[in-house]
């Protein structure tokens, strides 16, 4: 299963609204705090149980995420203490987490080649500070994390060959089928 953060629910298209400047602007902490509340509604409505089913479950962003934006304003350590605070024992960690690294300005090239405008984080200055972010994060060993250079002409592969032998045999069918429009 796909999925990714924002999510479709309320408060992740009130995050959505925000960050493409359709809705006031969020004092940091505070919008770090909704992301981590639509967090929590996408684990207790769509990863819990698609893991109970026996689902693998991709996430295109989601905590390491948080973290490294609200790095922006807070200390990682506070990052990590609010989604202690919201999600409590349901604080799923993932099994790996890729990051895919890539130099600024390629990263704000395919940026503006994918979107017509750019969100509040989406910004020369606040890219840089978020790409050290991650790399402090990674460095720190929070999670199964592993670097992509995402430079390289099949980031997708590396990632693929990585965790191909974590999931069962029927998802690796699944995504193999879906991956190749099937």
């Amino acid at each position: 299963m796909l999925t990714e953060e924002p999510t479709d629910s309320p408060i992740g298209r009130d995050i959505r609204a925000i960050l493409t400047g359709k809705a006031p602007m969020a004092e940091p902490f505070a919008l770090q705090r909704l992301f981590v509340l639509d967090r929590k509604d996408h684990i207790e409505r769509t990863i819990l149980p698609a893991l109970q089913k026996g689902t693998a479950v991709v996430t295109d962003r989601y905590w390491l995420s948080t973290v490294a934006y609200g790095m922006l304003d807070h200390p990682m350590e506070r990052m990590i203490a609010l989604h202690r605070e919201i999600l409590g024992p349901e604080f799923l960690r993932p099994d790996r987490t890729f990051l895919l690294d890539l130099e600024l300005a390629a990263a704000l090239g395919r940026m503006r080649e994918s979107r017509q405008t750019l969100t509040h984080f989406e910004k020369r200055e606040k890219l840089s500070k978020i790409r050290e972010n991650y790399r402090t994060i990674a460095a720190a060993n929070l999670d199964a994390i592993t670097v992509v250079d995402a430079t390289m002409p099949a980031p997708a592969d590396t990632i693929w060959r990585t965790i191909e032998p974590l999931l069962p045999p029927s998802a690796t069918k699944t995504a193999r089928q879906e991956s190749a429009g099937v």
